[in-house]
């Protein structure tokens, strides 16, 4: 019970819920959005993700839902396309870790984990899955599992931001098209008709 306080006072303090009956925007916009909903809530309303373009918004949403492994590499200069949207989103993270912090939680939030995101930009603007090897030293199969989450990370986004973001909805939709390709789409891989592509 006391844990359930202390995460309600977090929601409270940042504006997702007014008592305990009261859900705000921020609150109704979280609802929407899958495995950190919290994270991409923030950067959504602290204006990070609209100040993206495809490739740099599929290399933040990656950052955070990526699990890096220990002596993971990736090229020294892979994340300088996303150097100031990273910058302004760990602010934001940061923040909203503290606030986490101050209530008495932790551990249920993450940060950004840019080992992916050097692949993940690179494969939005073009480059052949072959070639990701250059940009990361993650498995093939761990690149495919991550893409495929930021695919269906943006659904959830674009769906979130339709009404009154549409033209980050938009970009969504850009950027999904952008890796929804090659060994990431999956309808391609198991020979599924358009019909069959899943949402």
């Amino acid at each position: 019970r006391k844990l359930v306080g202390r995460r309600m006072t977090f929601l409270e303090n940042l504006g997702y819920i007014r008592g305990e009956r009261e859900v705000l925007p921020r609150g109704h916009t979280a609802t929407g959005l899958h495995g950190h909903p919290v994270e991409l809530t923030e950067l959504l309303f602290e204006g990070i993700l609209e100040k993206a373009d495809p490739a740099q918004l599929c290399g933040v949403v990656g950052a955070i839902f990526h699990e890096g492994r220990r002596r993971e590499k990736w090229p020294t200069d892979g994340l300088r396309p996303m150097r100031t949207i990273f910058q302004k989103a760990r602010l934001v993270l940061d923040r909203t870790l503290d606030a986490e912090l101050e209530v008495g939680l932790h551990g249920s939030l993450t940060s950004l984990e840019p080992g992916m995101s050097p692949a993940l930009h690179a494969y939005s603007q073009g480059k052949d899955f072959r070639d990701l090897e250059r940009y990361t030293s993650a498995s093939p199969g761990d690149f495919v599992r991550v893409a495929r989450i930021v695919v269906q990370s943006l659904r959830h986004l674009r769906k979130a931001t339709a009404e009154d973001w549409p033209e980050l909805a938009d970009l969504c939709s850009t950027a999904i098209n952008s890796i929804w390709r090659g060994p990431v789409d999956v309808k391609a891989e198991l020979g599924l008709s358009d019909e069959d592509r899943p949402e």
